[in-house]
Parts: C-alpha cells; structure tokens; sequence
C-alpha cells in the first residue's frame, strides 16, 4: 500500500488564445527547461518507453506548442531512438512565459532509456494570460487503486468563455513526476466572477514512488 504524505502547494498558470503567426521552428534549448523527468518502462506494452517530466517556457514570451523532439540514450551513452519514434501528450496549446507544465512521451521499440536531449516545436503568441485561480477544499482519497483528487477551484478574475483544464501531478521524494491526469471543460464555462467550480482528477496506476501532488490550472 503507497503512503501519500500531505498536499503540496498548489501552482496555477493560465492558457491565452491562440492567434495566426508564421510556421512553428523548433526553439533553442535556452527557450525551454526540462525538469522532473523520470524514465520507466511502458505498463502496458514491455516494449515501449514512457518518460514523465515538466516543461518550463524560458523564453520570455507566451509560445502556442506543436510537438516535442528528442534523442534518446541508453545508461552506455548509445542512441536508441529519435523523433520518428515519440509520441508526445501535453494537456495545453499554449504555455505562457514562465509557465510550467507536464508532458509524457511515449517512445516507440525502445527500452532502457537514461537519457534524453528535448525540445519543443512552437510559435511565440502575443497574449499575456493571468493566473488568479485557487484551489479549496482539497481531499485525496485512494478508490480502487486510482489516486483521486477532490476540491473546488475558485476564479475570482474574469469570466471563463472558452475553456478550463485542470491537472493533477504525482511525484516522488526526489521531486521527479511520475504520473500526472488532467481533466477539461469548454464552453459553457461555470467558474467565472467568485463562483466555486467543483472538480475530481483520478489518476490510474502505477505511480510509482509518489509522495505528494500538486494541482494545475489553465483558463481563458
């Protein structure tokens, strides 16, 4: 049985609106920090590789994501797989400047993984997002082996007309993520002005080694 320590602080960033801009070009490594990563093999199929992480936008600017890239190696320092062979999840379209979010790349007929040299595909945007949402009444609670998330989130800015994601993070004692579930909702958006918007983020096994969480918010 995994004993889950007390709730971590909550983080919250939020997403702008895209607009038209020029073709996307992969950013240089200082535009883009990885950190949190932890590697581990696929629990559902033994001959793939999933990598878990955080991704931060050091480029100054908000920047509309189309894909990650990447180079991974082996604990001898060997290449074993390239681009051709990742598929990437990330829950937002657009990471304003300074924002931190979670990604899994699953990489494909490759295992033993120790490695990896990353980078992001994306376009810079214009818009400044806010980040005024609060977490409350938060409760974790183990129900059939899913870790479950409970509370209400709280928006005292601006109306919500377009979407809210809302993620849910698990990480380990070194601080690595090691599995993260994110939940979202569209228009119509019902936490707007000072309303309470209530909310529930399972996320399924393994989970291995985690020892806290932290929530994660995105709006517009």
């Amino acid at each position: 049985m995994t004993t889950f320590g007390p709730q971590a602080s909550a983080t919250v960033t939020l997403k702008p609106t895209a607009t038209p801009t020029p073709t996307p070009t992969t950013t240089a490594a200082t535009t883009w920090r990885f950190v949190n990563l932890t590697f581990g093999v696929d629990p559902f199929d033994s001959r793939h590789s999933l990598i878990y992480g955080e991704v931060i936008n050091a480029s100054g600017v908000a920047q509309e994501i189309s894909d990650f890239t990447g180079t991974f190696y082996n604990a001898q320092g060997q290449i074993v797989a390239g681009n051709d062979r990742v598929r990437a999840y990330w829950p937002l379209t657009v990471l304003p400047p300074g924002g931190q979010m979670p990604f899994e790349l699953q990489v494909l007929e490759a295992t033993g993984l120790t490695r990896a040299d990353l980078g992001v595909i994306a376009t810079p945007r214009d818009e400044a997002p806010h980040t005024d949402f609060l977490f409350e009444n938060v409760t974790q609670v183990i129900n059939n082996e899913f870790y479950c998330l409970r509370g209400q989130l709280r928006n005292p800015g601006n109306r919500l007309t377009e979407y809210l994601v809302i993620a849910g993070l698990l990480y380990d004692a070194q601080n690595n993520l090691v599995r993260f579930a994110d939940v979202s909702d569209g228009p119509p958006i019902f936490a707007m002005g000072d309303r309470l918007k209530s909310f529930e983020i399972c996320l399924a096994p393994p989970y291995p080694g985690a020892v806290r969480h932290e929530l994660r918010a995105w709006g517009r």
